[in-house]
C-alpha cells in the first residue's frame, strides 16, 4: 500500500482551505446583497469587521501562547518581532477595508452572480501588480486571458445597445477587484512574517476602525435597521471574515500562487450557484456569456506557460 507523503498532505490541507474560502465567500454574496438593503456600506463593513475580530482573538492569542509564556506581549506577537506583526496588520487591513468597502457600496446595484464574477478580475490583475511592484513577468498565457477578460466585462457591464459606459455600481466592484488584487500581494508578502490566524484578526481590527470612521462622517445608523441586517452581517463577519480570510492566509502558506488563485476564483461560481438557489436570480443569454468568458480568462491565467509537467509518483 502507497503511503500519502507528508508534503501532499500539507498541499491537501491548503486545498481544501482554499476551496472553503472560496465557499464561505461565493454564499457571502446573497449575505452582502441582504445587507445593502438595511444598513450603510461603512456600517456593514464595520459591523462584520467587529464581528470577525470577536471571533478570531481567542484563537489567535491563544495559538500564539501556545508552548511558550502566558503574557500580553506573548498573545498579541507569540515568537515574532513586534514590527512585524504589526505592520502586516496594518498593511493589510488599510487594502481589505479599501476592497470591502468599494465591494459593499457597489453590490447594492447588483446580482450576487454578476458581483461576483467582478470581483474575481482581481485574479487577472494580480501577475501585473507583482510585475509592476516587483519585476515579475508576465507569461504569454496570461496576456492572452487579459483581453478575453476584457470582453467579458464589456458583454457583463455595458447593456445591449448602450455606449461604452459602465454602471456605477459595476464600477465600484471593478475598482474593488484591483483592491483585493493588491490584497493577495500584500497577503503573498506578509503571511510568512507572522502567525497567520493573528495576521487575519488584527487586519479586521484595522478595518473595523476605517470603516467605522467612515460610518461615523458619512452615514447615520439606526438600531432598528442594524438589528434588520444582523444576520447578514453575522454571516459575513463570522464565515466570510473570521474563518475564511484566516483560511486564505493558511492556504497561501501551503499551496504555490498558481494553484491558490486558481481555487479562490472557485468563489465566483458559488457565488452563482447560491444566487439562483437563494435568490432566485437569473442572467441574460448576454451576461451569462461575459460571465463565461471571464470565469475561462481567469482560468486560463492560471495555467503555466513553460516548463516540463511534473512527473507523476
Amino acid at each position: 500500500m502507497q503511503t500519502v507523503r507528508p508534503a501532499r498532505r500539507y498541499a491537501a490541507a491548503g486545498v481544501i482551505c482554499l476551496v472553503l474560502a472560496a465557499f464561505f465567500w461565493g454564499t457571502t454574496f446573497v449575505a452582502q446583497l441582504f445587507g445593502a438593503g438595511t444598513v450603510g456600506p461603512f456600517t456593514y463593513v464595520f459591523s462584520r469587521s467587529v464581528f470577525s475580530v470577536v471571533c478570531l482573538f481567542p484563537i489567535a492569542a491563544a495559538s500564539n501562547m501556545k508552548g511558550g509564556e502566558k503574557s500580553v506581549k506573548r498573545a498579541l506577537f507569540g515568537d515574532k518581532k513586534p514590527r512585524d506583526v504589526l505592520l502586516s496588520g496594518l498593511v493589510c487591513g488599510m487594502v481589505l477595508s479599501c476592497a470591502m468597502c468599494l465591494q459593499q457600496s457597489g453590490i447594492g446595484g447588483s446580482s450576487a452572480g454578476k458581483a461576483a464574477f467582478l470581483t474575481a478580475i482581481y485574479i487577472i490583475i494580480v501577475p501585473v501588480l507583482n510585475f509592476l511592484l516587483f519585476r515579475k513577468k508576465t507569461g504569454l498565457i496570461v496576456l492572452i486571458a487579459m483581453p478575453i477578460a476584457v470582453i467579458g466585462l464589456f458583454l457583463l457591464c455595458v447593456k445591449s445597445g448602450e455606449s461604452l459606459s459602465l454602471d456605477p455600481s459595476d464600477a465600484l466592484l471593478i475598482a474593488c477587484s484591483l483592491a483585493f488584487a493588491t490584497h493577495i500581494v500584500v497577503i503573498d508578502r506578509f503571511a510568512d512574517r507572522v502567525n497567520g490566524i493573528m495576521l487575519s484578526c488584527l487586519q479586521f481590527a484595522v478595518a473595523a476602525v476605517i470603516a467605522g470612521v467612515l460610518m461615523l462622517i458619512f452615514e447615520t445608523p439606526t438600531w432598528d435597521s442594524w438589528i434588520k441586517g444582523l444576520p447578514a452581517i453575522a454571516y459575513a463577519g463570522v464565515l466570510s471574515g473570521a474563518v475564511a480570510y484566516t483560511l486564505q492566509i493558511i492556504g497561501q502558506q501551503r499551496c504555490e500562487p498558481t494553484l491558490a488563485s486558481m481555487i479562490m476564483s472557485l468563489e465566483s461560481v458559488f457565488s452563482a450557484i447560491s444566487g439562483a438557489i437563494v435568490l432566485s436570480e437569473r442572467m441574460t443569454a448576454r451576461e451569462f456569456i461575459g460571465s463565461a468568458l471571464i470565469f475561462a480568462a481567469i482560468i486560463l491565467a492560471q495555467l503555466k506557460t513553460s516548463g516540463r509537467p511534473a512527473k507523476k509518483e
